[in-house]
């Protein structure tokens, strides 16, 4: 069990990272408008 807890913490993790450096690239290519789609898409 301790060894999917630590395969999902370092999931988690890279899934955070991916996703704020995609963010982060969209925000610095283009203006404000994809990171507020994929923000509304995330809210539902």
């Amino acid at each position: 069990m301790r060894r999917l807890a630590i395969v999902l913490v370092v999931l988690f993790a890279v899934v955070t990272l991916v996703n704020v450096y995609t963010s982060e690239l969209s925000r610095t290519a283009h203006s404000e408008e994809p990171a507020q789609a994929a923000a509304s898409v995330v809210d539902g």
